[in-house]
């Protein structure tokens, strides 16, 4: 990609605002990647403030080099750049070495780095939580940068020690990025008042070694003082699986129903006979929970990995959770793995269905809606056995899953690197 397509993408409102939160009145302002085209928008936005702008493209030149030391840095790292990714941990280090002792710096980052296990990722962390003062985590839309689809966020720091035990973490993600909005976030941060948006605290205390992980849909957030009716921490992966169910309904609607005479273009077959269903165990005491290379299954999903399993026999093998909060929730597992008690395991009896497209089935099913009491709800397996679901031909099939099978391995990828994050915890 040019340094062209890459200026294109950066929205000028975010350079703009990358510009406004970070730089001082006076001094200097260094974009070491002045080709995204941060620093034209920024010098515009701030031409009331007597700045130096200086400007460089590390992607082109030897970044190695001595640029010297600023009041401030504002860039986006070129996270969408081939070749680039997993190159901006290196970057944002060499960028905190730029800064004076009190300086700031604002930049755009992949959501991929705020938890990517390699050496440098690590250590940009953990210098952003121990050497600088990260003073907001800022969560962008899928649609930021306009013909990518991918998650970013901000990192606004300061070159000084850390002064709040939290940092404030500003979610985005489910909506769209304006102008207004970037004003809303941009006074918060000026007044630590975040009414009206999805503020949230991220401990300091919770983010710590080995990994010091600043993934947010990983912490039990709460709300950010001073916000009133703090919505739910936002999960990217569910909210990225919404719009393929859309997309599924779309195309199949009523596929999964309870009766058989429902109208559809398709035949269909009751759950009963389509699919084996297994309640999962209890882990035996002789098996190891925090070491092995099979994941272990609780009722929120992965919670650990043994070195036992109880599926495997055919793959994939799709896991239920049947107990609390997450009951008639589905995960898809391309391995063995052991399901405990509180979910269970689901496989096909025959090949008559593409894994993915039978992922998306199950969820319109949505068998949460025949969960058993409130306190502590349950789904038996007959939610399962008792619904009745088209059977379209394997083309059909494979023809959605086609369309997709790129974002879907997206959020299997990033079920991946949590678990694997989740291991990695365990071993130290």
């Amino acid at each position: 990609m040019g340094s062209s397509m890459i200026q294109d993408r950066m929205p000028e409102g975010l350079a703009a605002f990358l510009g406004a939160v970070a730089a001082p009145e006076r001094g200097s302002v260094f974009d070491p990647f002045c080709a995204g085209g941060v620093l034209p928008a920024a010098m515009n936005a701030l031409r009331d403030r007597a700045l130096t702008f200086v400007g460089r493209n590390w992607i082109l030149e030897d970044y190695e080099e001595d640029p010297g030391i600023f009041d401030c840095v504002i860039t986006s790292f070129p996270f969408l750049s081939p070749g680039a990714a997993g190159r901006e941990e290196g970057y944002l280090l060499r960028a905190m070495d730029c800064l004076k002792p009190g300086g700031s710096c604002a930049c755009v980052v992949s959501c991929g780095f705020l938890g990517r296990d390699s050496r440098d990722a690590r250590l940009a962390r953990k210098q952003l939580m121990e050497e600088m003062d990260l003073q907001m985590l800022l969560l962008l839309p899928e649609d930021t940068f306009p013909g990518a689809r991918v998650y970013s966020a901000v990192l606004l720091f300061c070159h000084s020690l850390p002064e709040r035990e939290t940092v404030p973490v500003v979610d985005l993600r489910d909506g769209t990025l304006t102008r207004d909005t970037l004003h809303q976030v941009r006074a918060a941060v000026d007044s630590g008042r975040w009414d009206g948006l999805r503020a949230l605290r991220l401990s300091r205390e919770d983010v710590a070694a080995p990994g010091y992980i600043l993934t947010p849909d990983r912490y039990d957030l709460q709300p950010e003082d001073g916000r009133r009716g703090a919505a739910a921490p936002f999960d990217a992966t569910s909210y990225a699986l919404g719009e393929l169910d859309r997309v599924f309904r779309q195309c199949f609607p009523d596929a999964a129903v309870r009766s058989a005479d429902v109208p559809s273009p398709y035949p269909r077959r009751r759950g009963g006979e389509l699919f084996r269903l297994r309640t999962g165990q209890q882990l035996p005491e002789l098996a190891h929970d925090c070491c092995g290379p099979y994941p272990l299954y609780q009722g929120s999903g992965i919670c650990g990995y043994t070195d036992r399993y109880n599926t495997g026999e055919k793959l994939p093998v799709y896991v239920i959770n049947r107990v609390g909060d997450y009951c008639g929730r589905v995960y898809l597992s391309e391995k063995p793995c052991f399901v405990q008690q509180n979910s269970m395991s689901l496989t096909c009896k025959s090949d008559d269905f593409d894994p993915v497209f039978l992922f998306f089935l199950l969820r319109s099913a949505e068998l949460n809606q025949w969960k058993i009491r409130s306190t502590k709800p349950y789904i038996r397996q007959e939610a399962v056995r008792d619904t009745w679901f088209i059977v379209p031909p394997l083309e059909v099939q494979r023809t959605f899953s086609r369309r997709v099978e790129d974002r879907f391995r997206q959020i299997l990828d990033i079920w991946e690197e949590q678990s694997y994050v989740m291991r990695q915890e365990a071993l130290f």
